[in-house]
């Protein structure tokens, strides 16, 4: 994309902090060496294991080669369980690619034909559209870490507890207090998390809906000529694309939440 549509993407911007080709491409092939020694090693792992549970096997049974097969084909199921984020967060980049190619030609032609009060209006618009998206980004990664259960440090800190004299009161009165004190600490962490997530979603409510009701408002007077109405539409075009680009943003920034949970492992020895 960056040599043949001369568009290098945000996600190497950032990192190489030009638009350099040169600098650009040799940063890519940098990380693309990176990836396939990374594949070679997983792959040698890989083999070392399945080679490593046919001595085993073969040392105890030597005509176990059935048990042989499940076991290699339970592994394979193993990593198919464990890597399915990596496939979709890389299939997810490519199309984030994408649009940012096109909404950076979108934002090249709004450019080149909008009025100087569409200019205007859109400068005004741009830092309110990054705030958004923002709010929205903080309401959609709280909302998913509290599905697996991962809470906000501020809210993890939170406890409720004392220590019960256990010379006076007996061990199993006080453990029925200790008890009581964390179904306390649990129930209380889980409606501030409540409380959170319906704050995040009302922030983000709330500016989405301004931003609907400006853009509604974009300069698209008919008496100023044929240019007020085509850099209307080509803003509306922009704009589309700003949003597709910013959700697919919101997207790539849950990836790493599905790697982190717990994978379903079955037993290679049942």
């Amino acid at each position: 994309m960056g040599i043949k549509q001369k568009h290098w993407t945000k996600e190497v911007t950032q990192r190489t902090k030009t638009c350099y080709d040169v600098v650009n491409c040799q940063f890519i092939r940098k990380k693309i060496n990176q990836l396939v020694d990374n594949i070679v090693q997983a792959d040698a792992t890989i083999f070392d294991v399945q080679v490593q549970l046919i001595r085993y096997w073969s040392h105890r049974n030597s005509e176990n080669h059935k048990a042989i097969e499940s076991i290699e084909k339970q592994i394979l199921e193993y990593i198919s369980q464990c890597t399915p984020y990596v496939k979709k967060m890389f299939q997810g980049r490519i199309e984030l690619a994408k649009v940012e190619i096109e909404e950076y030609k979108a934002l090249t032609d709004f450019n080149q034909i909008a009025t100087p009060a569409q200019f205007n209006f859109h400068f005004v618009l741009e830092s309110k559209v990054k705030q958004c998206s923002m709010k929205n980004k903080s309401y959609v990664m709280v909302t998913k870490r509290a599905e697996y259960g991962l809470l906000p440090k501020f809210i993890e800190k939170m406890e409720f507890s004392f220590k019960i004299d256990e010379s006076v009161m007996s061990q199993e009165d006080a453990q029925v207090m200790y008890d009581q004190m964390h179904k306390i600490t649990k129930d209380y962490r889980t409606q501030m998390m409540a409380l959170y997530v319906r704050s995040l979603a009302r922030e983000y409510e709330l500016l989405s809906s301004e931003i609907k009701r400006t853009v509604e408002l974009f300069p698209q007077e008919k008496d100023q000529g044929f240019g007020a109405t085509s850099g209307h539409v080509a803003f509306k075009h922009y704009h589309e694309l700003r949003e597709k680009r910013l959700n697919l943003e919101v997207e790539q920034s849950l990836y790493f939440l599905e790697e982190t949970q717990p994978m379903q492992i079955n037993s290679i020895t049942s």
